[in-house]
């Protein structure tokens, strides 16, 4: 029985912190553009940049890649995030 109420502390802590989320939203084409023009070249980065540069890169892209050795494959994923600020005048 004790492993059932652990399963079941364990799901509410987990639905709470899921909960505790803030809402997806679409990114707008402008948001995209305006952190890809953050970024500078990509292109150039791409081609001819350091491996410090493109570790700096597919950090801002918010790339994950995920080797399965077994089949020889690379699962890639991109988050690229949208850094906004707002600056308020006085209040």
């Amino acid at each position: 029985m004790d492993a059932v109420n652990d399963a079941q502390a364990q799901r509410f802590a987990v639905r709470a912190e899921l909960d505790g989320l803030p809402a997806a939203r679409w990114v707008t084409r402008a948001e995209l553009f305006a952190r890809l023009d953050s970024m500078g070249d990509v292109g150039a980065v791409l081609k001819k940049g350091s491996p410090e540069k493109l570790g700096a890169l597919y950090h801002d892209l918010g790339v994950e890649l995920r080797f399965h050795p077994g089949e020889r494959a690379v699962d890639v994923t991109a988050s690229p995030r949208v850094v906004s600020e707002c600056v308020r005048g006085p209040s």
